[in-house]
């Protein structure tokens, strides 16, 4: 019995961590998915600076592509996050108990998707540091065939 008792105590002394760490995710999603839209507002505003212009080098096409696929998927998390909670907040107080697991799990998963994009574009502008050089970028626009 004695041995029963050690080893379920020790699961919550290991489990409980875990699950607050689980909570904080959870509770963190809104202030996690801001922190996102706020960055994308500047990822945009970056990707418009070079919108139109030549490129000297495929390196910086790189790293433009990717940004530009990053914000399409930061894009997409934030419209997930705001379609679950507007759905959250239409159900009667009686549905949100019985859909509180559910909501949750998708708001972890929405938080966890957060981070990973933040480490990814952390990532990338790694790259560009290393290895673009930002005078490779040609000022002039290309001409439209008017």
């Amino acid at each position: 019995m004695e041995a029963i008792v050690s080893i379920i105590t020790e699961l919550l002394r290991a489990g409980i961590p875990l699950a607050a760490k689980q909570v904080q995710l959870i509770r963190g999603a809104p202030e996690r998915v801001q922190s996102l839209q706020d960055e994308l507002q500047f990822i945009e505003k970056s990707l418009n600076q070079y919108d139109g212009a030549l490129v000297k080098d495929n390196k910086v096409n790189e790293w433009l592509t990717q940004i530009y696929r990053l914000a399409l998927e930061a894009k997409d998390t934030i419209d997930t996050f705001k379609t679950e909670k507007h759905t959250q907040n239409q159900r009667t107080r009686v549905a949100r108990l019985l859909y509180a697991w559910p909501h949750g799990t998708k708001l972890r998963k929405i938080a966890l998707k957060v981070d990973m994009i933040k480490k990814k574009i952390e990532e990338i502008d790694g790259y560009r540091k290393k290895y673009c050089d930002d005078g490779q970028v040609v000022a002039k626009r290309k001409r439209n065939s008017e």
